[in-house]
């Protein structure tokens, strides 16, 4: 058997060393048929087969059993991230049904301690999630958020709450409660996570925006505009806040399966679980900006070019005459 592992050659047996083009080459038992052609074992699988062999003893006495597990640990670690350790804790506002309740039960199931806060009762019942019935626009939202907290920091903060629908002309009152829920109580958690995190030197904001925070909506104007200030402002509050350790997460999504797409027409539709795997990548990759899925930020992009178009041809009505 031939082996050229990260540089350093063992051999085994007769033969000589293969390379090709400087490529690093794996032979014998550690490459199996499977399918079509070769298939290579797990690394998992490779460095125990390796920690077996009699040459323990590399280059300057490195243990290779030592190295091997060592390298088997760090891979484990640089895979999991930070999703798989048991003692962060996670705040998640609008968990009461959509993609926040999904989200709350799938942070369960990797260990994560949770604390929910949304304007109704949760269906979750665990040891590690605690639940609290507040509505992020009442008065006294950032009074009541500082006592629910106390002094137990918080790792990551996803706010999921969001409203949406066709506004009323007649109505424009409705609109300001939209933007209350969808930007304001966003300001309002940050205003009172952000300087504890600060203080932390560590800590994660993530905002559920919305693909539509590029458009021009006649039939919803709020919750675009809404959506709109939302990712300006968190995108410039995660670049004013990097030198400080704390990372802003902005997750822009299209249509998911939840009860606020009310569309007829739902191209490029979500599942809660592909939304749910999303929020779990913006957990672990920690980008400021995070757009899915990508044909449907194409067809927006299309729209958004009509809408300009429109918005610069529209003319305001004619004047009634005297």
């Amino acid at each position: 058997m031939r082996i050229d592992l990260l540089g350093v050659r063992i051999l085994r047996g007769r033969g000589e060393d293969v390379r090709e083009h400087g490529k690093r080459q794996l032979h014998g038992p550690d490459v199996v048929p499977g399918g079509r052609g070769l298939r290579r074992l797990k690394l998992s699988d490779r460095l125990h087969r390796l920690t077996k062999l009699p040459e323990r003893r590399l280059l300057f006495g490195w243990n290779l059993r030592a190295s091997a597990r060592h390298a088997h640990v760090r891979a484990v670690a640089s895979h999991s991230g930070p999703m798989l350790s048991a003692s962060r804790h996670a705040l998640i506002i609008g968990n009461s049904d959509g993609i926040g309740l999904h989200s709350t039960r799938r942070l369960l199931d990797r260990g994560w301690q949770v604390t929910g806060i949304s304007r109704r009762a949760s269906p979750v019942a665990h040891t590690g999630y605690q639940h609290h019935v507040l509505d992020v626009s009442q008065r006294d939202y950032v009074e009541r958020l500082v006592a629910i907290l106390g002094p137990r920091s918080v790792d990551a903060c996803i706010y999921c709450a969001g409203i949406g629908g066709s506004s009323d002309p007649k109505d424009v009152g409705s609109d300001v409660h939209v933007f209350e829920v969808n930007l304001m109580g966003a300001l309002h958690t940050a205003a009172v996570l952000v300087p504890v995190m600060v203080a932390a030197g560590r800590g994660h904001l993530v905002v559920l925006s919305s693909q539509a925070d590029g458009l021009v909506l006649a039939r919803a104007p709020s919750y675009a505009a809404s959506k709109a200030a939302l990712s300006s402002y968190f995108e410039s509050l995660g670049l004013a806040l990097r030198p400080h350790g704390v990372a802003v997460s902005n997750l822009r999504l299209g249509f998911v399966d939840t009860k606020m797409a009310r569309a007829t027409l739902r191209p490029f539709m979500y599942t809660l679980d592909q939304a749910v795997d999303a929020v779990e990548c913006v957990l672990r990759k920690r980008p400021l900006r995070l757009t899915r899925p990508l044909a449907m930020a194409l067809l927006v992009r299309l729209v958004a070019w009509l809408g300009r178009w429109r918005v610069f041809l529209t003319r305001g009505p004619t004047s009634p005459r005297a």
